[in-house]
């Protein structure tokens, strides 16, 4: 092969290599630019107290406390403590004070509240006696205990 055609073919051969690399340039392409993401909102869940069907307090007796906790969040929530408050009572012949509270701070529990209005029982097994010097005006009584709970999130 002579001298040009060599060079004839080399050039073509270049030309093609740099043609190929601009086709390939032309599929090359960035961006710049930013995303988000929002965080949502949050609401309280409720506990709203119930009467354990078999848990009676007497004098002397422990009984449970009980209670509906509500979830209207968008995802399921871990009670995972509870804090009871000062006790009321729903008799003026029985005061308060016949009640105690063994422990007022609860912790360990793993009560998962699905999300969306769902509901779920918490049960306190043996969380309130009863003085055995308890007055006669405590039958029938119904006592309160305020809670407070705390919760964390269970992610989806």
């Amino acid at each position: 092969m002579n001298l040009r055609k060599r060079s004839g073919v080399v050039a073509l051969i270049i030309v093609a290599m740099l043609g190929g690399g601009v086709a390939f340039a032309a599929w090359m392409v960035t961006g710049t630019g930013a995303v988000s993401g929002v965080a949502g909102t949050t609401v309280n869940f409720t506990v709203a107290a119930t009467t354990p069907a078999s848990s009676v307090l007497y004098p002397g007796g422990a009984a449970a406390l009980a209670g509906t906790i509500t979830n209207d969040n968008a995802f399921t929530v871990r009670v995972t403590s509870v804090t009871l408050g000062t006790p009321t009572t729903s008799s003026s012949s029985c005061p308060a004070s016949n009640i105690t509270l063994p422990q007022t701070t609860i912790t360990g529990l793993t009560l998962d509240v699905l999300a969306n209005s769902n509901s779920a029982v918490l049960s306190l097994p043996l969380a309130v006696t009863m003085l055995p010097t308890a007055a006669e005006g405590c039958k029938g009584a119904v006592f309160t205990v305020p809670v407070t709970a705390t919760g964390t999130t269970i992610p989806a």
